[in-house]
């Protein structure tokens, strides 16, 4: 986003020292933005909004009527709530207010980024959608820092996102990053404030394990230097296997900026992560059926191409958004030798919705849909837990050209690919 402070130099810490048990002691840097993309996606939290105004002394900027508020989960140093106003005129631009020091007073925080465009949705209309981000501060102390929150709202009026009219969705952009060794072996890895709450301890896990503590812990098991949520992203406050041993954090700081690792005695199931499809490895192959009825082989069936192999959703906004530049790639160089492989991670029944989607979208590509929602089998198989994901594929080699390729990065890299195998 235009005005956001670009990531700051990080140099990843090895372990920085053992206490007298021999529990190893980790230090963190701080990454204050574009953490996203080094985690490989992220997990919204909601922040209701209401037109009712917030108990207290407030001070908001004046002339604006119809303003709406909201309570971000990140809280002062001090305790203090970070209140978030917004203003959503019929016409002109919207604007956002953030209560970042918990003073009361709207104005004299500095202004977040909040913009809004016209987008379009799975129905093949177009709507209005906001987004922006702020940095505000994390923790207290010399250990302290200012990190970025994006955030994000669709339109009120968008009968496909109603039941989100009332809410402004807020992810963390930064995180934490370092080194630790577990056993004979270095790994690269990152704690993520999922909660956005700006306390890396996170909160206690429910009894029952629907909800974890609202912290992450990222270690880069198969070193294939991203990370996989499954086998690769572990909750904070639960023991976690590697290698068949079992650790668990402890004296973890707020901050985030150091912890120990201990071995545990705990009983917990060692969960591996997913095949790595970098640059260069090869791709997983599978066997499906499309929608059409055919029997697909892949990469078997792409000899002789060049092929995106897309995991997406009808309801997925961001792959929607992304689908027509997909499309134009398939049209600009489909007699060239390159195709497109759908893998719908649509819910159960959603058959007539996923043809009506790539018909009006022009996706006229094969699809291979389960009903399997976030499990679906090809899904599953690869590991996905983020979408849209695709991967660029050289169907004689069967492995990975590019993988998460957007917009004109896409293009280029299917030229390039092209151009290769003429040669």
């Amino acid at each position: 986003m235009a005005g956001i402070h670009r990531l700051v130099t990080v140099l990843p810490l090895a372990l920085a020292a053992s206490t007298a048990s021999g529990t190893d002691v980790v230090s963190m840097t701080a990454v204050t933005t574009d953490a996203t993309a080094l985690l490989g996606g992220y997990r919204p939290v909601q922040v209701k909004l209401s037109t009712e105004r917030p108990a207290g002394e407030m001070k908001l900027p004046e002339g604006l009527e119809g303003l709406l508020f909201g309570v971000m989960p990140l809280k002062t140093a001090s305790g203090q709530a970070v209140g978030v106003a917004i203003f959503e005129p019929e016409s002109g631009d919207p604007k956002m207010f953030i209560d970042a020091n918990g003073n009361g007073d709207y104005t004299d925080d500095a202004a977040p980024q909040w913009r809004s465009e016209l987008r379009p949705s799975a129905q093949g209309d177009r709507h209005k959608i906001c987004n922006g981000g702020a940095m505000l501060r994390i923790g207290e102390g010399d250990k302290a820092f200012d990190g970025h929150f994006r955030m994000y709202r669709f339109d009120p009026k968008d009968p496909g996102r109603a039941s989100a009219k009332d809410f402004l969705f807020v992810y963390r952009d930064y995180a934490m990053q370092g080194e630790a060794r577990l056993g004979d072996k270095t790994y690269k890895i990152m704690l993520s404030d999922d909660g956005c709450t700006g306390d890396f301890r996170g909160v206690e896990p429910s009894a029952d394990g629907k909800t974890g503590s609202g912290v992450s812990l990222y270690i880069d098991v198969n070193g294939s230097g991203s990370f996989d949520r499954r086998g690769e992203q572990y909750d904070v406050r639960k023991p976690f296997k590697i290698a068949g041993v079992a650790y668990e954090l402890k004296d973890l700081t707020r901050e985030g900026a150091s912890f120990s690792i201990a071995k545990s005695d705990k009983e917990v199931e060692e969960i591996l992560p997913p095949p790595d499809h970098g640059v260069g490895k090869p791709i997983t192959a599978f066997e499906a059926q499309t929608m059409d009825g055919k029997t697909l082989k892949f990469p078997g069936d792409y000899k002789g191409k060049i092929v995106l192999i897309d995991f997406w959703a009808t309801w997925c906004g961001p792959c929607m958004v992304e689908m027509p530049n997909v499309v134009a790639a398939h049209k600009k160089f489909r007699d060239q030798g390159f195709e497109v492989l759908g893998i719908s991670l649509d819910r159960p029944e959603s058959e007539s919705k996923i043809k009506s989607v790539a018909e009006k979208q022009e996706m006229d590509w094969p699809q291979v849909y389960d009903g399997g929602y976030w499990k679906a089998r090809i899904a599953q198989l690869y590991g996905i837990s983020s979408i849209p994901a695709t991967f660029l594929v050289d169907g004689d080699t069967g492995k990975v050209i590019g993988a998460n390729l957007r917009g004109e990065k896409l293009v280029a890299a299917v030229e390039k690919a092209l151009a290769d195998k003429k040669k």
